[in-house]
């Protein structure tokens, strides 16, 4: 990864929440607007991605703009969400269990690449 990317993912992880436009409103696509905030133990707040809370660890760890009336009834969610840090800690707790919960499993994969890759030079 380069430096640039990393300088400006410490620099978004000061927030609770990112807004993620995305650029199209497709039905099945969710960009890096998506993913990198749950990455990051932050809400993102989506325009777009309408499979948005289907697709993450939990339905509310995302915040989906199309949920809400208005942006004053979007506006008041988000400030009570930022005033209530019980609130906000057990949304983006969701992405941390699914996290653990992979662990394992990324590393059995690792481990099954590894072992592949080996067997592919010991018998190339």
């Amino acid at each position: 990864m380069s430096d640039d990317f990393l300088i400006s993912q410490r620099l978004l992880a000061r927030y609770k929440f990112v807004i993620d436009a995305e650029n199209t409103l497709c039905r099945d696509y969710c960009s890096e607007k998506f993913w990198h905030p749950l990455a990051r133990g932050q809400i993102p707040i989506v325009r777009g991605c309408f499979r948005g809370k289907a697709w993450a660890p939990t339905s509310d760890a995302v915040i989906m703009a199309s949920d809400f009336v208005g942006v004053g009834a979007l506006a008041a969610e988000i400030s009570r969400l930022h005033n209530d840090d019980q609130e906000f800690d057990f949304r983006r707790r969701g992405w941390w269990w699914w996290r653990q919960q992979q662990q394992p499993q990324q590393q059995e994969q690792s481990e099954l690449s590894e072992s592949k890759i080996s067997g592919s030079a010991r018998s190339g």
